[in-house]
């Protein structure tokens, strides 16, 4: 028996998505694989997965056919014990293994080959710009944010960042935390004429990081965002949401 501890989060400040797992008793992790799902949402092809390096995964595919092409890079880091790191090809798919570490995460970017400003006649309105692998290698390379640092580094940029914009803003509806019962629970234990002031609380601040993380700096959010969980929706999914608050 060991126990363990899991985190996920997207960083702004690295461009990069990190999912870690370590024990919290100096043990050993049991043997771990690393795979991206050969599974797609409806009205996507089937991308390919390679063996970049030996720690890096590369997916490539293209959005519905032949549609907008895009990549992740996927890269599998490990610490403590005798940790090992090998990635193994397999056909049109990869994986890879960790052995022997106390900690292990995944750091991955993503991009596409969509550009608007190439939705004009000059262009054909094909709205395709380049290709996204050179500057996702940048993303990952050691000199960037996203690798340069240890994983503790990684998180506390991560929080600093998203503080700086969550905490211009704060509402208090008579909510009183519940760091006991789990989430999931909550909502289903909700009741429309009871209320519970801390889901709803926790609800709101929620749609707020959503916002806060979908597109900053570069588009505004629209109705394609995290919410939509197919590669299309029954609505149109181009109208801008605007949140205002004064």
């Amino acid at each position: 028996m060991y126990a363990r501890c899991s985190e996920t989060f997207c960083s702004n400040p690295t461009q990069a998505c990190v999912q870690h797992i370590n024990t919290t008793d100096g043990t050993t992790l049991p043997s771990l694989t690393f795979a991206y799902s050969l599974s797609p949402e409806s009205g996507i092809a089937t991308p390919t997965v390679q063996c970049f390096d030996n720690t890096t995964l590369m997916i490539e595919g293209t959005a519905s056919s032949p549609g907008m092409a895009f990549e992740l890079l996927a890269r599998v880091a490990a610490s403590g014990g005798n940790a090992s790191i090998t990635c193994t090809p397999s056909g049109s798919n990869a994986t890879i293994a960790v052995t022997g570490a106390q900690a292990a995460w995944i750091t991955w970017v993503g991009g596409t080959d969509y550009d608007m400003d190439a939705g004009d006649e000059a262009h054909g309105f094909s709205f395709k710009g380049t290709a996204p692998h050179d500057a996702l290698v940048a993303l990952l390379a050691p000199a960037t944010a996203a690798l340069a640092t240890t994983y503790d580094a990684q998180i506390a940029a991560h929080i600093r960042d998203y503080s700086a914009v969550m905490t211009q803003f704060s509402v208090d509806i008579g909510q009183t935390p519940d760091f006991t019962t789990p989430t999931d629970q909550l909502r289903d234990e909700y009741q429309t004429d009871t209320g519970n002031p801390y889901l709803e609380w926790l609800t709101f601040n929620y749609g707020r990081y959503l916002l806060a993380t979908s597109a900053r700096g570069a588009l505004p959010a629209n109705l394609q965002g995290k919410w939509g969980k197919d590669s299309s929706n029954a609505w149109g999914a181009g109208e801008g949401i605007c949140l205002v608050v004064n």
